[in-house]
């Protein structure tokens, strides 16, 4: 008889990173277990989402899989109702996605609510310890919500470090994040020239590809700084910009302007729908993550799905990631000469690496993603 396993956390038909990762668990988990997925009904109130939406609006929206649309995170009577749901659907384990602080009350409540064998059967898989924006709230936040976990599964050291302080001696398991081919699946994948013809970009071009919400952590404005460098010596260089602001997007347009990069910086301020992801990564030559600080990045993992390279910088978990001169470059944080020499770099070394060769190695032999339902099945042995 398989194990039961509860599923909580987003699903569709929510957008973006949390609710993909957590469609790949389920995914990868569903072969060898019978899954319950606990889906929210809300997320976040609108005034707290710094987006347009919350929701998948692509042709091509997040695969569904079967969930049950019932957490609403600020609802503390809906808190103990789905408690007591959990324990009705009697699992052997339950497994909540974290990732950032202001879930600790509804988590804590749900936990709270369960009935009493079965929160010794929590584990909590932290996506993110605390957020990128901390402030001083956060470590309450984060102590409550976490507070009733038997064990914990981290994708990466970096936030297996972090957590520490969480755990208080817990069992803290460490995968990574999945590398999936949803994106790759979807409509037809565009050849590079067909991607750069679509978008406006010289056929000729070097392109770099920064991708995702932009945010100050992420470092865009380090980048940008970067290719004003770099085209001094590559002057074939390009940017492509893709993804919603969360912050004031003029200060980079002024940036880009200062430094006469107008014509070589193209922005698009929007979130991308599953069904473009492809076209802007098959335009690049290599995607960049300059991040100032970092856990890991589903960024990253999507630039495999599409056999891409990426120079990233030496923060969080981006570089137990990166096969140094293989799959990509790692290069130190807030240091655009730093990154610039590595753009530069890249672009030398690309035609004696055989990237797509080692891209393809580590996806189908270092994942670190694949071990999750054997280390699901180590916390059941020591549970029971």
């Amino acid at each position: 008889m398989r194990h039961k396993l509860v599923l909580v956390g987003p699903a569709y038909p929510y957008r973006g990173g949390n609710a993909l990762f957590m469609t790949s668990v389920y995914q990868i988990l569903a072969p060898k277990y019978e899954l319950e997925f606990v889906n929210f009904r809300v997320l976040y109130p609108q005034l707290l989402f710094p987006g347009t939406t919350q929701f998948d609006q692509s042709q091509y929206p997040i695969p569904r899989v079967p969930n049950r649309r019932v957490l609403h995170s600020y609802n503390p009577l809906n808190w103990m109702k789905v408690g007591r749901l959990i324990g009705h659907l009697d699992p052997d384990l339950i497994l909540m996605d974290w990732w950032h602080p202001y879930f600790g009350p509804c988590y804590w409540g749900v936990t709270t609510a369960l009935p009493g064998p079965y929160r010794q059967r929590v584990v909590i898989i932290t996506e993110n310890v605390i957020s990128h924006e901390a402030n001083a709230v956060d470590t309450v936040l984060t102590r409550m919500g976490l507070r009733h976990a038997r064990a914990f599964i981290t994708l990466s050291e970096a936030v297996r470090d972090a957590l520490q302080p969480f755990a208080d001696h817990r069992p803290i398991f460490v995968v990574g994040p999945p590398i999936p081919d949803f994106y790759y699946n979807i409509g037809t994948v565009p050849s590079q020239s067909e991607a750069r013809q679509h978008l406006g970009v010289p056929s000729d071009a070097e392109v770099l590809l920064f991708f995702g919400y932009v945010r100050r952590y992420k470092g865009l404005d380090v980048l940008i700084e970067a290719l004003a460098i770099a085209r001094q010596r590559r002057p074939r260089l390009r940017l492509l910009v893709a993804g919603e602001f969360y912050e004031d997007e003029q200060k980079y347009r002024e940036q880009i302007a200062a430094l006469g990069l107008e014509l070589y910086v193209t922005v698009v301020n929007q979130y991308i729908p599953n069904e473009a992801v492809g076209m802007y990564y098959r335009a690049a030559d290599v995607v960049v993550l300059p991040y100032r600080e970092a856990t890991q990045s589903g960024i990253l993992a999507t630039a495999y799905t599409f056999q891409r390279p990426v120079i990233a910088t030496a923060v969080g978990g981006l570089q137990e990631l990166v096969v140094e001169g293989k799959t990509g470059l790692i290069v130190p944080p807030e240091d655009p000469a730093a990154l610039a020499g590595a753009i530069e770099q890249f672009f030398e070394i690309r035609t004696s690496v055989d990237f797509d060769r080692h891209i393809q190695e580590f996806k189908e032999k270092q994942n670190p993603f694949l071990r999750f339902p054997s280390i699901v099945a180590q916390i059941l042995e020591e549970i029971e």
